[in-house]
C-alpha cells in the first residue's frame, strides 16, 4: 500500500459519525478474516460488540 492510499482511507462507519483516531485496514470481528478501513473509535466499538456476542453464545 502506498502512502497516498493510506491517506485516502475512509472509515467504513464514517456515515454514522463519531470517527476518531487513525483509519487503517483492520480484520473483521466476525471471524471471516476480511479487512476493511476502520478508525480507532469504531474498531473499539466493533470489538465491544463482538465480545458481547461471544459472551451470549457461551
Amino acid at each position: 500500500m502506498t502512502v497516498k492510499e493510506e491517506l485516502d482511507l475512509v472509515c467504513i462507519d464514517s456515515r454514522h459519525g463519531g470517527c476518531a483516531g487513525e483509519v487503517m485496514y483492520r480484520e473483521s470481528t466476525s471471524g471471516t478474516r476480511a479487512t476493511a478501513p476502520r478508525c480507532d473509535q469504531h474498531h473499539a466499538m466493533a470489538m465491544e460488540r463482538a465480545e458481547k456476542r461471544t459472551r451470549r453464545c457461551r
